[in-house]
């Protein structure tokens, strides 16, 4: 920017110089400008109009600073003979922006928009594809979004167009500055890199690289990398794609590799996995398989390792008397007198205590002495709900006892838990799992010479609601939300089962689930390797737990059950079978000679009256552009109901697929029927069905239940 004075001055010359032809405005004066060259650089102070801007001066760098929603600069008589394809504005700005570039007029014809991101104090370009324009106009630079500072702005030229000869300067422009490193931690926009044999194009407010295919590629220079964990990328696809990140072009590192799925016409973030990249690197996108669209990309840093061992106290206590060589178990065990794995014991009063009992952290008691127990007597304290694992032999040992805890409102209580029969010699840990646990003091109660059996496993009803916390869960954690304890991300290799459930039919399986993008869940018999029960394809839910319903048939008898997660990430909440109708008594057999009844004079069908003996309830789960509706009709009678017919107003909602019944049209109403196997509605019982729509959905629908 070494001519930015000359610039300024040849401003202030051409401004000064200017004939007013028109009545001036605290916002715009018009001047008879001279034709500006739009293929060069153009400083955004040398303009003709402006208004809700400043032009500030920064060191040598002066620009117009602030382009918010409906503010503008406008520069006169800019002279596209050669035509128009990008323009490239030099930018800076502290979070998202947009200003749209507009032709001879403040709401003119839009060329196309300038998408700006946080560049963190610094001044960046970026090209943005424009509509092509030729011949002298007037361009109008106007906020939409955010708060934009414009520092210059440059155009190229149009299709099938050679580039013109420059025009000689009086004091030509020096070459631009070498291209300033990238910040990988914040949105990195797709169109900002080099691209290579793919395009870039522009939808509404959003600007991307379309069509990364096979032999297609996107370059970034000088991305500063401090460490990376896992990289997100914003996309959209109609098909199973594969999108390759390797370090310096197609033959170097392979850092990512990132499979991706039918986003069904919408943009969507994937996070993976991302090798861990220092210094300053040049990283490409390639094309590998099916065809992509790519808006922008993120990378997450990777954590600080923690110390393997707990800082040590400023002031170490003196060291505790040796421990007994063993511990009896019958009378009360104080929790300090384990041996504490990042933990610590404090005093509360005449109370000493292990604080802090959580997740990773434990305390180990060896040479425990058993002969029998019936269940295990803690005295804890806790803020919030928790939960604690008494395992032999450390973290990975058999789980003898799972202590589930609310919270104590501050004061420590004693409460006694299920413990395995346990004999000899043994080392126990208690491990924390969730929330955090202060541990006064433990014991056991001896089981009795002669106990009795174990009660049978206690059963699971299906046909209610269970909870998915309630399983054995494995690889996930359980997490609470405000009234909501859920399965936290259940993904591949993790599984939560289900024992003694105990099925009298089936036709549905319901899941209640909240993920971020696509998703497979699996329901299997026994374990991962059982019998395939339900294949279960989510969507994403947009921060909102949903419920989907799949087919779910003729499954009979006690059974165990795994939800084994297989694509994705998915929280999950809870889940309910919906039974198969009860088969009816076979009809009696005919009479052996029965009469013929006359045919009945036909009679004009009545018009359709609503059933006042069934209730229709739905719920709706809306995410902007696109719905699902959970509908269920409902029998309040004593005795059961042959049939059902419901009718939607198609002004109120739009029916893409739908599911557990059938879908026809009639007039200006969807006529929804049931399968044979639920237009039986026994007493008390109903029928549960859904559909799924496009666009915008209100928050009632207008119906006729016959």
């Amino acid at each position: 920017m070494k001519n930015r004075r000359v610039l300024s001055a040849l401003s202030g010359v051409l401004l000064s110089s200017a004939v007013v032809i028109g009545t001036l405005t605290p916002s715009m004066a018009s001047y008879a400008a001279p034709k500006v060259n739009p293929y060069g650089i153009v400083q955004a102070e040398f303009n003709f109009g402006k208004s809700g801007v400043e032009v500030v001066t920064e060191g040598d760098v002066t620009y117009v600073a602030g382009i918010e929603a409906g503010d503008y600069v406008m520069v006169k008589d800019v002279d596209f003979t050669d035509g128009l394809k990008l323009i490239g504005a030099c930018y800076k700005a502290s979070g998202a922006g947009l200003v749209e570039v507009r032709v001879d007029a403040l709401d003119g014809e839009k060329l196309g928009s300038i998408k700006a991101s946080n560049t963190n104090g610094e001044f960046k370009t970026v090209y943005s594809t424009m509509s092509n324009v030729e011949g002298k106009h007037d361009i109008y630079f106007v906020g939409k979004v955010g708060s934009v500072d414009l520092d210059y702005w440059t155009a190229k030229l149009g299709p099938d167009k050679p580039d013109p000869e420059p025009e000689p300067e009086p004091e030509p422009q020096p070459e631009p500055e070498p291209q300033p490193e990238i910040n990988p931690y914040s949105t990195v926009e797709a169109e900002s890199g080099n691209v290579v044999r793919a395009e870039v194009k522009t939808e509404g407010d959003v600007t991307f690289v379309s069509g990364l295919a096979p032999a297609c590629l996107v370059t970034y220079k000088n991305v500063s990398f401090d460490g990376s964990k896992t990289i997100g990328i914003t996309y959209r696809t109609s098909e199973v794609s594969i999108v390759e990140i390797r370090a310096g072009g197609i033959g170097g590192d392979l850092l990512a590799s990132v499979k991706l799925a039918n986003t069904n016409g919408e943009f969507a973030t994937k996070y993976v996995a991302f090798v861990d990249v220092e210094g300053v690197k040049d990283i490409t996108f390639l094309g590998k398989v099916g065809s992509a669209d790519i808006d922008s990309w993120i990378v997450m840093k990777a954590p600080e390792k923690p110390d393997p061992q707990p800082e040590p106290e400023p002031e170490p206590e003196p060291e505790p008397e040796p421990q007994p060589t063993k511990f009896n178990p019958y009378s009360t065990v104080q929790a300090e007198d384990g041996q504490l794995v990042g933990v610590a014991a404090q005093n509360d009063g005449d109370v000493k205590y292990v604080a802090g009992l959580a997740s990773g952290k434990l305390v180990a008691f060896d040479n425990v002495e058993f002969d029998g127990t019936k269940s295990l007597t803690l005295t804890y304290r806790a803020s919030g709900a928790a939960m604690v694992e008494v395992r032999e032999n450390g973290i990975g040992g058999e789980l003898l006892g799972t202590l589930k805890i609310g919270t104590t409102n501050g004061e420590f209580i004693t409460k006694s838990f299920q413990f395995a029969n346990v004999s000899g010699t043994k080392k126990i840990c208690f491990v924390g799992k969730m929330g955090e646990v202060d541990i006064d003091s433990w014991s056991v109660v001896k089981a009795e010479v002669e106990p009795e059996p174990e009660p049978e496993p206690v059963a699971i009803d299906p046909y209610t609601a269970v909870q998915a916390e309630s399983g054995n869960v494995v690889r996930s954690e359980v997490k609470t939300e405000g009234n909501v304890t859920y399965v936290d991300n259940l993904q591949s290799g993790c599984l939560v089962e289900f024992k003694n459930v105990e099925f009298t039919g089936s036709k549905l399986i319901g899941l209640t689930y909240r993920t971020d993008g696509a998703a497979i869940v699996e329901v299997r018999e026994g374990g991962i390797g059982g019998e395939l029960l339900a294949n279960i394809k989510l969507s994403g839910t947009n921060g909102e737990f949903v419920t989907k319903y799949v087919a779910f048939d003729g499954v009979e008898g006690t059974k165990n059950i795994c939800f084994v997660g297989k694509v994705g990430e998915v929280d999950f909440d809870s889940w309910i079978i919906l039974k198969g109708p009860v088969k009816p008594d076979p009809e009696p057999e005919p009479e052996p000679e029965p009469e013929p009844e006359p045919e009945p004079e036909p009679e004009p069908e009545p018009q359709p009256q609503p059933n006042e003996n069934l209730k229709f309830e739905y719920q709706i789960n809306s995410w902007g552009t696109g719905y699902t509706v959970n509908f269920a009709v409902l029998n309040t009678t004593g005795s059961n109901i042959e049939g059902w017919k419901l009718k939607l107003n198609k002004n109120d909602v739009k029916i893409d697929s739908s599911w557990c019944v059938k879908v026809a049209e009639e007039g200006n109403y969807y006529v929804i029927t049931p399968e044979s196997w639920n237009s039986t509605l026994y007493a008390g019982g109903g029928a549960y069905f859904g559909i799924q729509g496009s666009g915008a959905i209100g928050t009632t629908i207008d119906y006729i239940l016959e």
